[in-house]
């Protein structure tokens, strides 16, 4: 009985709601934020290995060019032989060019 008493008297004069609840939202935020950091980091690694195969591609497709271009070949035989669009193989061109200069 006297413990009963004193767990009532706790819970009405003792319990702070405001503060209760500044608990939960804190916590709620921080698992929040936590979530928000993993899909950000998961959604970068997928945007870097997108990139890096794009970028790993078009490395790829100007050696081919650079090779085609030493053995004498058109543009237009260039990118009929590496069944490609004619205007990628000219931006590819022009780039390998200026890295010559």
């Amino acid at each position: 009985m006297r413990n009963r008493a004193e767990v009532i008297k706790v819970s009405i004069y003792e319990y702070d709601r405001e503060f209760e609840e500044k608990k939960l939202r804190k916590a709620e935020y921080e698992s929040g934020r936590q979530d928000g950091i993993e899909i950000g980091r998961q959604d970068g690694i997928e945007i870097g290995r997108q990139a890096g195969i794009k970028a790993g591609e078009k490395n790829i497709l100007q050696k081919l060019i650079k090779k085609r271009l030493s053995k004498g070949m058109t543009l237009e035989e260039i990118a009929d032989d590496l069944d490609e669009d004619v205007s990628l193989i000219r931006t590819y061109m022009e780039e390998c060019q200026e890295e010559v200069r």
